[in-house]
Order: C-alpha cells, then structure tokens, then sequence
C-alpha cells in the first residue's frame, strides 16, 4: 500500500514493526504520529506501537485505546512511546482511526514524553 490517505490518529498494520532488543520484527498495529502534509512530501511515516499486552500498568508515555473496537483492532490495547520509521511500502492495511478522546489522551502524553512538540 502506497500513498494512502494518512493522518495523524490512523491505526494501520505494518510489515514488520521492530522491537527495541530485537533483530527482526513481526507484523503488528501501530497508530500515525505524521501528518497529511508530512506524507505528500515524504515517502516514509512516524508511527507509535499499538500493543494488546496490557497486563502491566501502562506506564509512562502511554494511552489506553479507549474505543479499540471503533479502530480496527480486535481486543483492548494501549499506544505505547515506542516510535518507528517505516515506508507506506511496510503498511499492509489501514484499521481505522482513534477515536476523538484518545487521540486528544495521546497528544497530552506524548506533550509531556517529547516536550519539543510543546
């Protein structure tokens, strides 16, 4: 998938999502930090790990998908600070969009992990 309409708050899959203290990585969720504008000039996108793990506390950084079903994604799941550059080329499918109020929950704390987007 290539040049897609993508915008800050899309929720797509992505080919092979890297994990920090991994070689490789596995398809998995992941929500659009880049916007519109970012992606008409830029072949690549900025995402955050989506992550249904959720039997820790989810930390510092981190947003609990207050609708996860309304997003594509099938079980309750949290965005985590974990940020990735991939190609539109790594986007197997587009899930949906976060909803208003964990998007809003997602800018606060991303405000206060990266405090130049102040």
């Amino acid at each position: 998938m290539t040049k897609a309409r993508l915008n800050v708050g899309t929720v797509l899959w992505v080919t092979e999502f890297a994990y920090a203290g991994m070689a490789g990585g596995k398809q998995a969720p992941g929500v659009v930090l880049t916007s519109h504008e970012y992606h008409e000039k830029r072949s690549d996108v900025i995402v955050a790990r989506i992550t249904s793990k959720m039997h820790h506390a989810p930390g510092f950084g981190a947003v609990t998908i207050r609708d996860w079903s309304l997003c594509g994604l099938g079980k309750p799941s949290v965005i985590k600070p974990f940020l990735m550059t991939i190609s539109q080329s790594q986007i197997l499918r587009i899930a949906g969009e976060l909803d208003t109020q964990t998007l809003a929950d997602l800018k606060s704390a991303f405000r206060a992990v990266f405090p130049l987007a102040s």
